[in-house]
Parts: structure tokens; C-alpha cells; sequence
């Protein structure tokens, strides 16, 4: 029922201010109408007609007077749709500053009142300028354009000579507020190509035409414009070219927020920090990404944004990759309740931490940890990884024979059903002839194989590098001790 709808949504203010109204109103039968659907909602049960004619009418319903209670329900909910109407209205009239100035403006020019006209058009154009609102400045000139035609009889060199430069202010700035409504518009498009290329990575950009013409540079655009310039930049360049994009937008950031206050939501100073990042750790300077995460862990915590799981994972894998174990196993007590708040990133850093317990020499910790995962209910990523380090954990431990039956069972885990993804399989092949190596007696041959096990590692890191996780990553630790 439409009615219990709109109830329910209504917050316990609105409520009280909905109730003043209706006394006010001094309607008995509304009151009546909305006590009783009031109490319904409560319920959260949709009331029986009989009982709801009777406690809005006093009397017993019958199909003939059903007429009567319809109306009674669309008029009241007119009345509250109404006063949401009004409400929102209200919120946005008070947010809204320069609009309500604006209605001001328009009364004093009507007035001819031009003392406090023009002290309010300053004060209202002052503050639109501190904030580049380039729209509602070009709309102020254009509105004293109007006031000064009107006035050019009083002084008509004076007037024209004010009328003609403000046309050259409003050029610029309908030409900045045009650059910077482009922008945004480019940088939505360059947010959603960028989903698309991870789907389909062959997939050529393709991007809004520019619509007008600028001879500015990007460093003479103003701020904004600046920043959307270069959050674009992050969607559509690659390497060196993309880092530095970030780099310029996060110089920006402070400035934008200030003047375009939670507008640009998708690309804070944390988010930008997180880019960047995760940009240094494709390129695999783990080092510039560490840095940028020490900077970055402190905010996000003290902005407790949502994605600060994510966060977390990503800087144990990168303390992970810089050997820095104790600190992986750090970061996880110190922020377990908000690791463990989201389960695929619980998971993840279980992996995470048993890395770190196996190379700080703690294989028996890594394989109790492992096992407190269910790895039948895991995707084929998350499975096929687990079942891989349980064989380097056996492998650690010196259990030979567990190491063995776990490659065998991961084998035939494949047979049984077509991998997606045909990596798992090449990073198994590799533990098998590890394994192999382990096995071998003869020290000559050992070494042989060993040099052929990393020249194989390498071909597949150069045809792909993704290829090389953790899971090989360990494999060359070991072959490096085995010498």
C-alpha cells in the first residue's frame, strides 16, 4: 500500500513536522486516515479494508461505500507527497546560497533599489569567483549587463564602457564553465571505458569529441579544469605518463575539494593515493609504493573509507613483495576487525600472512592458518592458489609425501573440470618439476635441472607476467637455495 510506503520512509523529524501540519490543518478525517496507516506501518503489515474503513469512518465498511476510503487515502497521500516536495525544497533553498541571492538581486533591480543592488551583486559575485563557479559568475554580468542598460541614460559613457568589458568577463567565463562541463562529462566516459577495457581488453578508447576550441594550455585552465584534465589522464594512459597524471591530480585534490566541496567523490585524495600505489606495484617499484601507502594507510583510517580492506591487503602484498614479513603479520593484528569485516579480503590475507609465517621460517604456523579455510566453497582462483601453497608449505616443512599427494589431487582437480584460466596449470607444472628436482639423486643432474626449471620460469614471466605471483615467486626462492 502506497500509503504505509511513504510512511515508512519518513525519518522520526519528518514525522513530528508531517504531524504539526495536520493538526494545523484541523482536518479530522486526514488525521484520522493517517493515525491509522500511521499504525500499520509500525507493523509493517498491510491492514485489512474492514478495520481500516472502521477506524477512519467509525462505522462498518460495505463495498458501496469503498468509494470513500480510496479518496481518503489519495488525499492523504497528495498531502504527503507534498510536504516531501516542500521539505526537499527547503533543504536545497538553504544549501543553495547564491540561488537565494539571486532572487534578492532580481527584487532590488526591480526595485531600482541600485545602493543595495550593488552591494549585494558584489558580495554575491566575490564569493562565486573564490569558488571558480564559472556559471553563476557569467549569469552576475550578464544580470548587470541588464541593470547598467537600464542606467545609460543617467550616464551613458560611463554605462557602455561598464556593459561592453563585462561582455569580455562573461566570454571567459562561459568558455571556462564550458571546458570544465566537457571535462566532466569526458571524464565519466574515460571512468567507463576504463571497466570496459578490463573486461574486454582489446577494446579500442574511444572518447566524447571535443566540442569546442581552446587555445589554453592545461597549466592556464583553471584549477578544476586542471584536475579533471588529469584524472582523465589516469583512465586512459599507461605507465610513466599515467603516475604523472596522478601526481599532478593529487597536487590538485586539497584545491578542488575546496572549491567543488564532495563533488568529486570517485577521486579523493585517498582514492588518487590507492591509484598511485597500485600503479608503482604494476610497474614493480615496490618501494615508491610503500611509500605512497604510508602516507595513504593514515588517511583512509581517519577518513574510515570504504574500501579500507582493500587497502590493507594491498599493503601486505607489497610488504609481502619487499620481504618485509613482520610487517604483513603486523598490519594484520593491528586492523584484523576491519580486514575480516569483508570475507574475500579475509581470504586473500590469509594467504597474505601465510606467505610471511613460511618464509620467516614459521611452516607449521602458515599450514594451521591455511587450514582454517573451507576451500571447496572457493572459485577456481582462490582454490587453485591454496592448493598451491599447500604443496610450498609442504615443501617448507619437508613433508614430502603430503607434497606429493596435494599435486597429484590438484591434478586431477583440473581433469575433472576445465580451468578458465590456463595459468594455474602452468604454475603447477612448475611445482611438479620442483618437486622432480627433490626427488633427483644425482647432484649433476639436480643442477641441470634446476637451470631448466628457471630459464622454463622465465619464458613464461616474458610471455606472461602476471603469471608470476607469489606462487612462483617462492619457486625461485627455493631453487636459490638449493643453490
Amino acid at each position: 500500500m502506497k500509503s504505509i510506503e511513504l510512511l515508512q520512509i519518513l525519518s522520526k523529524q519528518e514525522q513530528k513536522l508531517l504531524e504539526l501540519e495536520l493538526k494545523g490543518k484541523k482536518k479530522n478525517q486526514l488525521e484520522k486516515t493517517y493515525t491509522a496507516i500511521k499504525k500499520a506501518a509500525k507493523k509493517g503489515v498491510e491492514p485489512e479494508k474492514e478495520q481500516l474503513y472502521k477506524a477512519v469512518f467509525s462505522e462498518k465498511f460495505t463495498t458501496k461505500k469503498d468509494y470513500r476510503l480510496r479518496h481518503e487515502l489519495r488525499v492523504l497521500n497528495e498531502f504527503v507527497e507534498d510536504f516531501l516536495v516542500r521539505q526537499q525544497f527547503l533543504k536545497k533553498y538553504k544549501q543553495e546560497e547564491y540561488k537565494s541571492d539571486l532572487r534578492l538581486l532580481v527584487y532590488y533591480r526591480e526595485k531600482k533599489a541600485y545602493d543595495l543592488y550593488e552591494k549585494q551583486w558584489n558580495k554575491t559575485y566575490k564569493r562565486s569567483s573564490a569558488h571558480d563557479r564559472f556559471s553563476e559568475m557569467r549569469a552576475l554580468l550578464e544580470m548587470n549587463f541588464s541593470v547598467w542598460y537600464a542606467r545609460v541614460r543617467e550616464d551613458s559613457i560611463r554605462m557602455l564602457d561598464k556593459m561592453r568589458k563585462s561582455t569580455d568577463e562573461m566570454v571567459s567565463c562561459a568558455e571556462n564553465a564550458a571546458i570544465e562541463e566537457f571535462l566532466k562529462t569526458q571524464q565519466l566516459a574515460a571512468f567507463t571505458e576504463a571497466i570496459f577495457k578490463q573486461i574486454q581488453p582489446k577494446r579500442v578508447l574511444t572518447l566524447p569529441k571535443v566540442p569546442l576550441v581552446s587555445t589554453k594550455e592545461v597549466e592556464e585552465l583553471p584549477v578544476v579544469s586542471q584536475f579533471l584534465h588529469h584524472i582523465i589522464g589516469q583512465y586512459t594512459k599507461a605507465g610513466v605518463e599515467k603516475i604523472e597524471h596522478i601526481k599532478k591530480a593529487l597536487e590538485l585534490a586539497d584545491a578542488v575539494d575546496k572549491l567543488r566541496p564532495n563533488r568529486y567523490q570517485l577521486n579523493t585524495k585517498v582514492t588518487l593515493l590507492g591509484h598511485l600505489a597500485i600503479e608503482h606495484s604494476i610497474y614493480n617499484d615496490n618501494v615508491a609504493a610503500a611509500e605512497v601507502y604510508e602516507t595513504l594507510l593514515p588517511l583512509a583510517l581517519d577518513g574510515n573509507v570504504q574500501n579500507l580492506p582493500v587497502i590493507l591487503h594491498n599493503f601486505m602484498m607489497n610488504s609481502l613483495h619487499l620481504k618485509n614479513y613482520e610487517k604483513v603479520i603486523g598490519l594484520y593484528e593491528n586492523h584484523s576487525e576491519v580486514i575480516d569485516s569483508m570475507p574475500q579480503i579475509k581470504r586473500v590475507t590469509i594467504f597474505s600472512r601465510c606467505w610471511a609465517y613460511l618464509f620467516l621460517g614459521k611452516g607449521g604456523q602458515a599450514l594451521d592458518l591455511l587450514n582454517t579455510l573451507q576451500l571447496s566453497k572457493f572459485g577456481e582462483k582462490d582454490y587453485y592458489y591454496a592448493r598451491m601453497l599447500y604443496i610450498a608449505l609442504y615443501c617448507e616443512t619437508d613433508d614430502w609425501e603430503s607434497a606429493e599427494r596435494e599435486l597429484t589431487n590438484t591434478y586431477q582437480a583440473m581433469h575433472y573440470k576445465e580451468l578458465q584460466n590456463p595459468v594455474f596449470k602452468t604454475q603447477l607444472d612448475c611445482y611438479k618439476w620442483l618437486l622432480k628436482i627433490m626427488m633427483e639423486p644425482s647432484k649433476t643432474q639436480r643442477k641441470e635441472e634446476i637451470e631448466g626449471l628457471k630459464k622454463h620460469m622465465q619464458k613464461i614471466v616474458k610471455g606472461n607476467p602476471s603469471a608470476y605471483s607469489m606462487l612462483l615467486k617462492w619457486v625461485d626462492s627455493y631453487l636459490e637455495k638449493l643453490g
